[in-house]
């Protein structure tokens, strides 16, 4: 149901392409397409044995009139953007995208099923987003050139399997959850989305079993319904609470105990009650949980808009990885809360909506995941509008209480230009002459700021040269906006000449040792200023999205006319936080004519100093020629009205060649003459193996896909792009999850021309191995390591003397070794990537293995 926010919020779903050169799926390849991934997941699960009796049918897609009445689409009278398509029965679901250059699953489940005439309206906003998008996007008419691009996701690092923690928890919002919640008029008002999330999560954590202090407040009009709760006079027995009472009603001991906790839950947030829905906000959430239901202070908000998204996915996976299901929060229409309780190994996270089960499942968390198939993942996207509560332990454990951190909004929030922000009265100025800056603030933590507020002027190194001025902000309430804040200045002459940054600074009074923290914009709006300071005068310059670079510009040695290709760049953000397009460009000799036209692709919030390498895979449809190839962005940074422009820094010439390429692949063996590839497969990472591809034929440049052909009823895929000239054999790195039983199998490769996968002569004998570093403890253990995550080292800790550790990645590589030298060793991972690594201690007792998270 709905959720209330104090500022206006959206959610992030799965990703979009433009369709200018894309092909629309039909609905029969969307069923052969959802089959296909429907059972590798399961073969993955473990659980071939489901696979019979399965009926896939479309139960819906976006043009269907008849499938439900509360799906607003517009998309009507098109080729569907979607399709939801029903495995049979309680076996789950699959969601396929409408056009080949959008991402091709957008989400998935293997239990449960979507029922039409009861979506939850979680699930609602996600599918008319997929609409919306996806038809928005078909319908653009970018700037000639463009070419799809591919992103880099921060999530394609996390390989480590979380089954949904929650398991098989579902609970709703109504009877006999909303049985203790206040009535009106004799009608009973919702739980509430917030309460149902966050009790599900209590559930799991069989914490508090009594809540402490009481409640009294009235909820919002109309309803002004007086709510109450004595929170000293209630117990939780958690072990009469049932997981889920659509399959097993229960007693009324067991109705009336899972009543008790939502209505306490709910009412400890400061739940606005109501008989169409129910909601509350982050901050009374935070209120509740650590005042009256005993958990830390140390528990945090983080938003999506104040984070980068390394850390943003940090974060969740950090608590997963911690068996901690995270309480996640965003908004379409309206605001939305559930649990993301689980992580695939493969970029998409398992929700839970709060719907009794319906259409749990997983969904990318942002629209920057594009899987390497060859298809564009093009999308648009809200993906910095999001929230998540983090640390969520009991008091006692970790008491800190967490920062509370100031963020800059408009300075008029009833505007909501996007060109404000941090804004400045003067571009120039004497040497000692005064400006003002003038800003909005607004709290994002759990509870109210009191502070200062302070202009810095730092050095192009990030440091503080100098505190410039600073006011005074008290008792900011959490998630409140502050408006026409000024800071009046000038730079002192004691400062040398040169070039500096002007950014904001806050610091809590009860932090003074902490010294200033850098204000980030909770949305991509200005938040620093360049500052040349000369003898004769001073000027500001707004850093301005326009300020990107781009390096590493990689071109493929041949390029074929309606052949596919594949590019790479990297682009840096030395300006002001981006939110539009980035691609490349190609461009004939005149910069005029002959530009290929592909699509468009999102970057989801680049703040000042992040990185994103664009993978492009495009057909190349321009006629034989010499080409010059340029990164691309949006100068406007507004995706509904860009101005895209070349980055004219970094180029790459290309000469497109007459498509008389015909490839004739051929599986080849290896250097000791066998055809027998060896792949250790494991729960928690993705197997990544060579195999060797001649080519018979004319130059070829695509994707290949791997596929086991003896699993019954079952299809696993690994994918690699190759460069492959006439004459030439290379040797092809494929990934992808083949987490399977040891044995032996059969492996053949197809390579990609347009929709289909082609078949190459010859096949692999396949050996699966499980991977020895994981699930393989032996003995009894006495082992100790930690910490976890870890920074610069890990101790570890035996009963018995140490005779050798070593740490394993998550794909299984060998990292490093440490001989014993007695019962305890110490390892150095300040070099190594962060993410999930696996330490096999070995001792004269015992063979353990022992996970490991590294910052």
């Amino acid at each position: 149901m709905k959720k209330y926010l104090l500022m206006s919020l959206a959610l992030t779903v799965c990703s979009a392409g433009n369709g200018i050169m894309a092909n629309p799926i039909d609905g029969n390849a969307a069923l052969e397409i959802a089959k296909d991934f429907y059972m590798s997941k399961l073969n993955t699960a473990g659980r071939a044995a489901d696979a019979a009796g399965l009926n896939f049918e479309i139960v819906y897609d976006s043009n269907d009139d008849n499938s439900s009445s509360v799906l607003k689409t517009k998309s009507k009278n098109t080729d569907p953007t979607y399709y939801v398509i029903n495995a049979g029965g309680d076996n789950g679901y699959v969601i396929v995208a409408g056009d080949d250059e959008a991402e091709t699953i957008l989400g998935y489940t293997l239990d449960g099923r979507v029922d039409t005439d009861n979506i939850p309206a979680n699930m609602l906003s996600w599918l008319e987003f997929y609409d919306s998008e996806i038809a928005d996007l078909r319908s653009q008419t970018p700037a000639r050139g463009m070419v799809v691009g591919e992103l880099t996701d921060q999530a394609d690092q996390y390989t480590n399997v979380i089954y949904p923690l929650l398991r098989d928890t579902k609970w709703n919002q109504d009877a006999p959850y909303n049985a203790q919640c206040p009535t009106y008029n004799g009608r009973s008002t919702y739980v509430g989305c917030v309460a149902t999330a966050i009790g599900q999560i209590i559930y799991y954590n069989r914490y508090p079993t009594q809540p402490e202090g009481s409640v009294n407040y009235t909820t919002d009009a109309p309803y002004n319904i007086n709510v109450r709760a004595n929170f000293d006079n209630v117990t939780f027995d958690y072990d009469k609470m049932l997981p889920n009472y659509d399959t097993t009603p229960g007693t009324a001991e067991q109705q009336a105990e899972v009543a008790k906790l939502l209505f306490n839950v709910g009412a400890a947030a400061r739940m606005n009650y109501g008989t169409d829905a129910s909601g509350t906000n982050d901050y009374n959430l935070y209120r509740g949980l650590t005042q009256n239901f005993g958990y830390s202070e140390s528990l945090r908000i983080i938003n999506r808009c104040n984070t980068s998204l390394a850390d943003w996915h940090a974060a969740i996976q950090g608590e997963l990885a911690l068996n901690r299901p995270v309480y996640h929060t965003g908004s379409g229409d309206g605001g939305h809360a559930f649990v993301c309780d689980g992580y695939d190994g493969a970029g998409m996270y398992h929700f839970n909506w709060g719907w009794g089960g319906i259409s749990d499942g997983y969904f990318r968390l942002t629209s920057l995941n594009p899987r390497t198939q060859g298809i564009g993942g093009n999308t648009r996207g809200y993906d910095h509008i999001q929230s998540i509560l983090v640390n969520l332990v009991p008091a006692g454990e970790n008491d800190e209480k967490a920062p509370t951190e100031l963020c800059i909004v408009y300075s008029d929030y009833s505007v909501q230009d996007k060109s404000e922000g941090l804004m400045i009265n003067k571009t120039s100025t004497g040497r000692t002459e005064n400006a003002t800056l003038t800003f909005g603030a607004m709290t994002s933590g759990g509870y109210s700021f009191t502070g200062f507020v302070g202009a810095l002027l730092l050095n192009e190194n990030g440091e503080t040269v100098t505190e410039l001025t600073r006011t005074m902000i008290g008792s900011l309430e959490p998630g409140y906006m502050r408006g026409g804040i000024t800071l009046s200045f000038n730079i002192p002459t004691s400062v040398a000449d040169g070039t500096y940054r002007l950014r904001l600074g806050y610091m809590e009074t009860s932090r003074i040792s902490e010294g200033w923290h850098l204000m980030n914009s909770f949305y991509a709006a200005p938040a620093e200023f360049i500052v040349n300071v000369t003898s004769s005068g001073i000027t500001y310059n707004s850093l301005g999205a326009a300020n990107l670079t781009a390096s590493d510009l990689e071109v493929p040695e041949h390029v074929y006319q309606n052949r596919n290709s594949q590019f790479k760049v990297k682009f840096q953000n030395q300006g002001d936080a981006y939110y539009s397009y980035l691609g490349v460009v190609i461009m004939d000799s005149d910069n005029t004519s002959n530009q290929q036209l592909n699509g468009l692709n999102v970057v989801g919030f680049m703040r000042n100093g992040d990185e994103i390498e664009v993978t492009v895979n495009a057909t190349i449809t321009l006629q034989p020629g010499q080409y010059t190839v340029y990164p691309v962005y949006d100068a406007n940074v507004n995706i509904e009205d860009p101005s895209l422009r070349a980055l004219g820094d970094v180029s790459a010439t290309i000469n497109v060649e007459a498509s008389n390429s015909n490839p004739n692949l051929e599986l080849m063996p290896f250097d000791d003459g066998s055809t027998t590839l060896n792949i250790q497969s494991g729960n928690g990472f993705t197997s990544k193996f060579n195999v060797r591809v001649r080519n018979n034929g004319e130059y070829f440049s695509g994707n290949l896909r791997f596929r086991l052909n003896n699993v019954m009823n079952m299809t696993n895929y690994a994918y690699g792009y190759a460069e492959i000239g006439a004459g030439e054999t290379v040797d092809v790195e494929m990934s992808g999850e083949l987490m399977l039983e040891p044995g032996t199998y059969t492996g053949s490769i197809g390579y990609q021309v347009n929709n289909a996968y082609l078949p190459i002569t010859g096949t692999y004998t396949v050996i699966v191995s499980a991977f020895s570093g994981l699930d393989t403890t032996t003995g009894d253990s006495g082992v100790k390591v930690y910490p976890s995550p870890a920074a610069d080292f890990v101790t570890i800790e035996a009963a018995s003397p140490i005779e050798a550790v070593e740490l394993y990645n998550a794909d299984g590589t060998l990292q490093m070794t440490a001989a014993g030298s007695g019962s305890t060793v110490t390892l150095n991972v300040s070099d190594l990537n962060g993410g999930l690594y696996i330490a096999r201690v070995r001792t004269a007792d015992s063979t353990t293995t022992h996970r490991i998270i590294k910052k």
